[in-house]
């Protein structure tokens, strides 16, 4: 099934809307509640409906946003759109908003349910700096308990510069040759001779 066309803005119908949303509410740059978060990431989604494609960018610099902030907002509207009011309340900043989309089951704190120990009431009392520590600190326990129950998550290993060099030259070898270049490591063992 096809999709309806998105309707499509003039330019007079751009200026309007921009010069509307300027003066009556759409505030230039950050915003401070995490209510009018979601109200500026909602009108941010609807812009984007109506903006033909490869111009949003320009519109929303034209608005004062940076396109790192809007999709902040956009993310935020989307996610808590239909959040109680209550949420919004003990979330106080927009700041804190922002800091709780890493947080994977944010929905169910959102509607008030404890998360991995964390809840409304508590979040209320956190500054956003021990606000990012907790969430960081919830996704670590996730990942941990996902790797015990045997998702293997392999670790960064870091090379040194002689063991980058050795490394190219390992990955341009044939079968033989790596396994030269795996003996002159010492990684290899000298199969006895016949």
């Amino acid at each position: 099934m096809q999709q309806p066309a998105r309707p499509k803005m003039t330019a007079d119908q751009w200026e309007a809307l921009a010069s509307s949303w300027a003066l009556h509410g759409m505030p230039m740059g950050r915003v401070k509640t995490a209510r009018r978060c979601v109200e500026v990431g909602i009108q941010l989604l609807m812009l984007k409906e109506v903006t033909p494609h490869g111009q949003f960018l320009d519109r929303v610099n034209a608005l004062g946003f940076g396109a790192n902030l809007a999709a902040k907002y956009m993310a935020v509207a989307r996610r808590f759109r239909g959040a109680p009011v209550a949420f919004f309340d003990a979330i106080g900043s927009a700041s804190r908003l922002v800091e709780l989309l890493a947080l994977d089951s944010a929905d169910a704190l959102a509607q008030g349910k404890a998360v991995q120990g964390l809840t409304l009431d508590r979040v209320a009392q956190m500054t956003v700096k021990e606000l990012r520590a907790a969430v960081r600190l919830r996704n670590g326990e996730r990942a941990r308990n996902a790797g015990v129950l045997g998702h293997n998550r392999t670790a960064a290993v870091r090379l040194n510069a002689e063991e980058e060099r050795m490394l190219r030259r390992y990955r341009k070898c044939n079968a033989e040759g790596r396994a030269a270049l795996l003996q002159v490591a010492g990684l290899l063992e000298q199969a006895p001779a016949p």
